[in-house]
């Protein structure tokens, strides 16, 4: 799997944040499930190297619910001022 590009992960949709997230999870995952079978220096670096990639998409990932959350939030608080603003 090559590594995500910082900018790249910014432009993609949340649609593919959520699956690269899952894929990247599922990849952990089967590693892990190898290494049970046989120890290796390879499955160990795959591993780290996975476990770092899963932590900047779940940022990524994690960041967007926030703001999600939050503008939905703020139309709640007052949809007359949000629909005056933007609908208008």
């Amino acid at each position: 799997m090559r590594k995500i590009n910082i900018d790249t992960l910014g432009k993609m949709s949340d649609n593919e944040v959520d699956f690269l997230l899952k894929k990247i999870k599922l990849e952990i995952h089967n590693i892990n499930e190898d290494r049970k079978k046989k120890r290796s220096r390879y499955d160990q670096e795959r591993l780290s190297a996975m476990q770092e990639e899963y932590c900047y998409v779940k940022r990524e990932s994690d960041a967007r619910y926030m703001r999600r959350d939050a503008h939905k939030r703020y139309i709640e608080s007052n949809p007359k001022k949000y629909e005056e603003l933007f609908l208008n």
